[in-house]
């Protein structure tokens, strides 16, 4: 009987000895996964996750990376009426007290402003008669034509504080001015992202609400 009892115990403490071997190598081993598993998703440059912004008011909504962070305000120039910008910042970016202020991804709404423009093609009248377009810094003679969301719209360059892309369409009246500000190829990716929020452009029924996704 005390043979069966020693050799009982044997085998006990040998299951026991193989057991918490096997669950120290499962402790080890499960951290080391996880990290392969965040490097892979972190170098394999896969989409970034978007944020939605959409205005019923003016109906019009689009996506961005959730990078930036968004802020929307009444335009602060009397003379160009009614509106709105909205402007999207890289997020951690400093804004200067005093100085220049950071490139950018902007959106700005001219309320209404094709309504005393009576001709044919007042889309191109507003741009090239406007100081709001920034048309008149412009590298190129004649704006491109293009597309948001099937609109027709108009696309150049320009050069102000910072060299500038700017699409312009109009829906309701309304202007619609896309631009973006860029400095060098440190903004690149900024420049990258903008062509990218274009694309997921989309125009509204218009109804009297406005939301923004930060």
């Amino acid at each position: 009987m005390k043979y069966f009892s020693y050799s009982t115990l044997a085998i006990t403490c040998l299951f026991i000895l193989l057991g918490g071997g096997y669950l120290y190598l499962t402790r080890e081993s499960a951290p080391s996964s996880v990290v392969i598993e965040k490097s892979t998703t972190n170098t394999t440059n896969t989409t970034s996750a978007t944020r939605t912004y959409t205005n019923s008011f003016y109906g019009i909504a689009f996506e961005y990376p959730d990078t930036y962070y968004v802020t929307q305000q009444a335009l602060t120039n009397p003379q160009a009426g009614a509106g709105i910008t909205i402007t999207l910042l890289e997020k951690g970016v400093t804004i200067p007290e005093f100085g220049d202020g950071p490139t950018s991804i902007t959106l700005n709404i001219y309320d209404r402003a094709l309504v005393e423009i009576p001709d044919e093609n007042p889309l191109e009248v507003w741009i090239r008669s406007s100081p709001f377009s920034n048309f008149k810094t412009s590298t190129g003679a004649t704006p491109t034509q293009a597309t948001i969301a099937s609109l027709n719209a108009r696309s150049y360059t320009w050069d102000g504080l910072y060299p500038g892309t700017s699409v312009v369409t109009a829906k309701n009246k309304n202007v619609f001015i896309f631009s973006v500000t860029y400095n060098g190829q440190s903004d690149a990716m900024k420049q990258q992202d903008f062509a990218k929020i274009l694309t997921t452009v989309r125009f509204l029924n218009q109804t009297a609400t406005t939301t923004t996704a930060n």
